[in-house]
This record gives structure tokens, C-alpha cells and sequence, in this order.
């Protein structure tokens, strides 16, 4: 009997000359940042067909203690790593990791080896055959269907809101200009995981996109609905603060009624208008 068929690596290239992933991860998340990279890539290594199921609690705890973050953290970092393309989006929506560019870096080891290199996963969705399907249950779908295609419509409506408000400050966008050859789908789907998976409104995303877009500090950091993901929570705790209080000001004094009252009573009035007419007219006993 054959060896079994190895499909891990024992090593993989770390270039001395690193591109923007590593600077942007590190710029923006220190050493945790650098370490995250690089330790993910070693897992990948080390994991069966070079890639990984989240879904899979024990996979997802195991990430987790081998980089030491939390999992917000990590999570944060995986969403940045495939606005970066570093990590395949439509597999990352399924919880799993798939680095393309780590397996064509090691494509020299399975050619060593003369066996073919793990390639990206496929996931298929069962699908029922027409046959089975009754006509009870094909008017039930094609109204769910007409449901699914109104969300997906809403997803792209906030998406391209967000694009239109970014493109008024710089028309010349490039990233957005893309997004709009697309009719924004890349950025659709981000705003239905918020909706499906973080549980957002609808409204209340179109308000914190409209805020952000106006506040002087996150205009320039909500550049994308991936961003608008990450940063919701914080975004919506900011919103919350910055309202106005209702309370009256400290120090405020309204005066009692019966007293704004007699400010307008007609006999007080005359007796204080007799008295002024009296101002300024000598006194006989004054002269005495």
C-alpha cells in the first residue's frame, strides 16, 4: 500500500520585500497585525488542502489561541484582509479561509512531489430537481423569490448611497468607480450580512451611513460598506453621544406663575405708569 497523499507543508516563502497587505495590517493593527499574517499563513501550511473551516468551532477557537486576539479582533482583521484581496471573499462569506496567492507560492512543492496542488473549494447548495417540486411549493418560492430580490434591491440602494456621498467630496473615486461598473454587488453583499448576520435595520444603517457621510472624522474612514460593517458599533455609540440633551440648561430659572402674572396686572400697570410720571418733579417739602 501507497503512501497517503500529503497535502500540507512543513514551509513556505516569507519574502524580504513585503507589499501592502503586511504594511496595512501592521499600520493599522502594530505587531498584533504583523504576527495575525504571518501566523495565519502558517496555519494554512499546516491544514489539510490549505484551507480553513470556521464553521468548525475547534478551527475557529484553535485561530484564535494560536494568534492571541479575541474574536472580534480576529474577525475584524479577516474582513480587512479581503477588502485587501488577501483572502477570498465569496469563501470568507461561507467562514472559510482560502489564500490564493499562498498556494500558487507553494505550487513548486506539489510539482516536487508530482501530485496535483490543492485548488480553491467548492461549495454547492442542493438544489431540488423540477420533478419533485409541487405547485403548491412553486408559488410559495416565486414568492419568496420576489422577497429576495426586493432585499437585494435595498442592499444596493444603501451601497450606492454610500458610493454617491463618497463621490460627491471626489468624483474621481476609483475604488467606487468600480463599484459602480458592478452595480455595487461586491458592496450589496456587505450590507446583507449586516442585515442576515450582525442583525442591523435597514433604517438604522441609512442613518449611520447619512451620519457618518456628514461627521468630519469618519467621512474619511467609512470608505466602503466593509468599513461601515467593522466600525457599526462604534458608529452608532458616536451618533448616540453627539445628540442633543433635552434637559434644560444648569442655572435656568423660570419664574412662578403668579408672578409672571402680576408682571401684566392692568391695576399695577397704572400705578407704576402714575409713578413714573412723577419722576423728576420737585418735592414741596424738598424745598422747605
Amino acid at each position: 500500500m501507497g503512501r497517503p497523499i500529503k497535502n500540507t507543508v512543513d514551509y513556505f516563502p516569507h519574502s524580504c520585500n513585503h507589499k501592502k497587505t503586511i504594511f496595512i495590517l501592521e499600520q493599522q493593527y502594530g505587531n498584533d497585525g504583523y504576527a495575525f499574517w504571518f501566523k495565519l499563513l502558517e496555519l494554512l501550511g499546516s491544514t489539510d488542502k490549505h484551507f480553513i473551516d470556521c464553521n468548525n468551532k475547534s478551527n475557529w477557537r484553535f485561530l484564535q489561541a494560536k494568534t492571541h486576539l479575541s474574536e472580534e479582533k480576529c474577525v475584524e482583521m479577516l474582513n480587512l484582509l479581503v477588502e485587501l484581496d488577501a483572502i477570498d471573499k465569496n469563501l470568507w462569506d461561507k467562514k472559510i479561509i482560502w489564500c490564493q496567492n499562498f498556494v500558487d507560492n507553494i505550487t513548486d512543492v506539489y510539482r516536487n512531489r508530482r501530485v496535483e496542488t490543492p485548488t480553491k473549494p467548492l461549495f454547492y447548495k442542493h438544489k431540488l430537481k423540477q420533478a419533485d417540486v409541487s405547485t403548491n411549493i412553486k408559488s410559495q418560492s416565486k414568492v419568496k423569490e420576489s422577497k429576495v430580490n426586493k432585499s437585494k434591491e435595498i442592499y444596493i440602494v444603501l451601497s450606492k448611497k454610500l458610493g454617491d456621498l463618497i463621490l460627491k467630496r471626489k468624483p474621481d473615486f476609483k475604488i467606487i468607480k468600480k463599484q459602480e461598473k458592478k452595480n455595487y454587488i461586491d458592496w450589496a453583499d456587505n450590507i446583507r450580512l449586516m442585515v442576515e448576520r450582525d442583525n442591523r435595520k435597514i433604517e438604522k444603517i441609512k442613518e449611520v451611513i447619512e451620519w457618518c457621510q456628514e461627521d468630519d472624522f469618519w467621512k474619511n474612514n467609512i470608505l466602503s460598506t466593509q468599513k461601515l460593517r467593522s466600525q457599526f458599533d462604534k458608529l452608532e455609540i458616536k451618533i448616540k453621544t453627539d445628540q442633543p440633551q433635552e434637559n434644560l440648561t444648569p442655572g435656568y430659572w423660570e419664574p412662578p406663575a403668579d408672578e409672571e402674572e402680576a408682571e401684566f396686572n392692568p391695576e399695577k400697570i397704572r400705578a407704576l405708569r402714575k409713578n413714573m410720571g412723577k419722576i423728576g418733579k420737585p418735592n414741596n417739602n424738598d424745598l422747605a
